[in-house]
């Protein structure tokens, strides 16, 4: 990327189409290493500039948001937060104000962070975000880390997504975080499916719900709280009904009646994979076909390296009353947690060039030659349009039915990272109301590195029943002797 600066009047602005007008993004963050059994490897940047000293291993940093005294320095806490959960070295010491004890450590520690500051107190714009993506491309990263963005911007006017594009196109995955504005729905940071998203789950359940039963509440307390339980819910029997009665516990401990104890149990049995409230809900409406988030991992109140300045003050703890209670569904947990140990060893890979997604910003309403010469930074013409259903993304994601026609073919082309002489057979959980097929249902590679390709074919065989039924999910997976390569179906209707 090149550019220059002059001041121009607000007719010279107007007759440059390429000439876009600053808009602030905002930053987004939220023990996942050790949920994750992530091993300590990797090399990451992101741009923002934490405070030195601090335990992570920072080889180089550029000040983009302003000049002074103490532009290195983090003003905002944001940057230092973000470099800690990347590449913090292990504390196994942490806490915050005696809660949240135990080990803190970053997701890599080892890795090398090239940091760049691009938002401070007063500003945080595009341009800067831009300058900060330029540098970490020409200093060569592996990975750009950005908690950066806005909801629901047109991509030709956002910064974040055309730099992303350049990293693309030399090789560099931009990971962003789905953004903090949960659990609205179809209100997704920077929602290019060149972006790996990754949305804030929540894994500390830790609070045990145990009937009343013939052994003691007090030596079943003593258990839990042996085991580390964090504090129990007494379900009443329905012996005992609305009768509630105390007692001396080791640990917190709330008692309900039998009709709040069946009640509990509903809710607790339909919602497997709960998410932050803060976290994104997809899909963007613009990107139809492409589901996101791509993955969820644990993001809910990290503890992370903090800028002392902005660090915590012992303050009265309080609840979240903003949970929606409410089953978190595939919009919100995209493919679902990831599984570092078996992205090591994928089996199979959906792979996707930049050239390849020209095509699909044409198919977008309104996009000409002009917004998408804007995004890939050269000339370009429209030779052909594709859908955002027809990317090679591993997710499917389609309209049947009253949104679209009752019938849908997608195709896909996978290329084989596991062993030489290896065949995946197709296994289908398929949406309800809806027909699924995998032609061929076998997939059988002679080489590493061969290509080949699949569809699937999607079929509506009943009009919708209610409501709730309007988006159904399934899987596709293609299932081997010792690898799963797992994608998400998601239908509407």
């Amino acid at each position: 990327m090149s550019g220059f600066a002059a001041f121009l009047t607000p007719a010279e602005a107007e007759a440059m189409p390429s000439i876009l007008a600053e808009s602030p993004p905002t930053t987004s963050t939220s023990p996942t290493p050790a949920f994750l059994s992530r091993p300590s490897s990797g090399v990451a940047a992101v741009c923002c500039l934490p405070p030195l000293p601090l335990p992570v291993p920072i080889i180089g940093a550029q000040v983009f948001a302003h000049k002074g005294t103490m532009a290195s320095l983090d003003e905002l806490g944001h940057g230092t937060h973000v470099s800690g959960m990347a590449a913090g070295t292990p504390d196994k010491n942490a806490n915050l104000l005696g809660q949240a004890q135990g080990t803190a450590t970053g997701m890599a520690p080892p890795a090398h962070i090239a940091s760049y500051k691009v938002c401070s107190p007063s500003s945080c714009t595009d341009s800067n975000s831009i300058k900060g993506f330029d540098q970490a491309i020409t200093y060569g990263v592996d990975l750009v880390q950005i908690s950066l963005g806005k909801p629901n911007v047109e991509y030709h006017s956002s910064g974040i997504v055309f730099g992303s594009y350049a990293a693309l196109r030399q090789g560099i995955l931009t990971v962003n975080s789905a953004g903090n504005d949960g659990p609205t729905e179809s209100i997704l940071d920077n929602d290019v499916p060149w972006i790996l998203h990754v949305g804030a789950a929540i894994i500390h359940r830790r609070i045990v719900l145990c009937g009343v039963g013939r052994n003691t509440v007090i030596s079943k307390a003593k258990i839990v709280k042996k085991a580390e339980g964090a504090g129990i819910v007494w379900l009443n029997s329905p012996l005992h009904g609305n009768i509630l009665i105390a007692a001396p516990y080791d640990i917190p401990a709330v008692l309900v009646s039998y009709n709040d104890a069946m009640k509990i149990l509903d809710y607790f049995s339909i919602d497997k994979k709960p998410t932050g409230t803060i976290s994104f809900r997809g899909t963007d409406m613009r990107n139809g076909g492409i589901l996101k988030p791509d993955v969820i991992a644990p993001g809910v109140n990290i503890l992370s390296a903090y800028n002392l300045q902005m660090g915590p003050k012992n303050t009265k703890k309080k609840s979240d009353a903003s949970n929606s209670r409410k089953p978190a569904n595939i919009f919100a947990i995209g493919a679902g947690h990831i599984d570092p140990s078996a992205a090591n060893d994928p089996g199979l890979l959906y792979n996707a060039s930049a050239e390849d997604y020209i095509p699909y910003l044409f198919s977008l309403k309104g996009y000409t030659s002009k917004e998408v010469k804007i995004i890939v930074n050269r000339p370009i013409n429209c030779k052909e349009k594709k859908a955002a259903d027809e990317l090679n993304y591993p997710a499917i994601q389609v309209y049947l039915g009253a949104t679209g026609a009752p019938m849908k073919t997608v195709k896909r082309t996978v290329t084989n990272f596991g062993e030489a002489n290896y065949t995946y057979t197709a296994t289908v959980v398929e949406p309800s109301r809806v027909k699924v097929e995998a032609k061929p249902k076998t997939l059988q590679f002679k080489s590493i590195g061969e290509e080949q390709s699949f569809v699937v074919e999607l079929n509506l065989t009943a009009k919708k029943a209610s409501e709730k039924d309007k988006v159904m999910e399934g899987r596709l997976k293609w299932v081997s002797g010792k690898r799963e390569v797992s994608s998400p179906i998601v239908v509407v209707t």
